[in-house]
């Protein structure tokens, strides 16, 4: 065997032992991404949300509770469903906070090759 492709098969084993390790430390982050890029897309795509409210509302109203009260319930409804949707600088912070962890983690391994 080449020495060029014992470095290649040493290099693989490496990297297949850290991967579960880099996947633990950043899939918090990852999650957190996840979840609001998928609440920020169920946002634009808007029918999904608008279908929600109105099956939200239609199922107070048909129990017989009183319009004013299925009317308020709805609109909090609606408002903390609208709250779970990130703010685009609270997206552009995750993104940022990603990149300096990926950016610290490569400075501070070439300073140990």
């Amino acid at each position: 065997m080449s020495a060029e492709l014992r470095k290649l098969m040493v290099l693989a084993s490496m990297l297949s032992e850290l991967a579960p390790i880099a996947a633990r430390i950043l899939e918090p982050a990852l999650q957190g991404l996840r979840g609001s890029l998928e609440a920020l897309m169920s946002l634009i795509e808007g029918s999904r949300t608008g279908r929600d409210i109105a099956s939200f509302y239609r199922e107070l109203a048909s129990s017989g509770m009183p319009r004013e009260l299925v009317e308020a319930l709805t609109v909090e409804y609606a408002r903390r469903r609208m709250g779970v949707v990130p703010s685009i600088s609270d997206l552009l912070r995750a993104l940022e906070g990603l990149a300096t962890l990926k950016a610290s983690r490569g400075a501070s391994s070439s300073q140990r090759g």
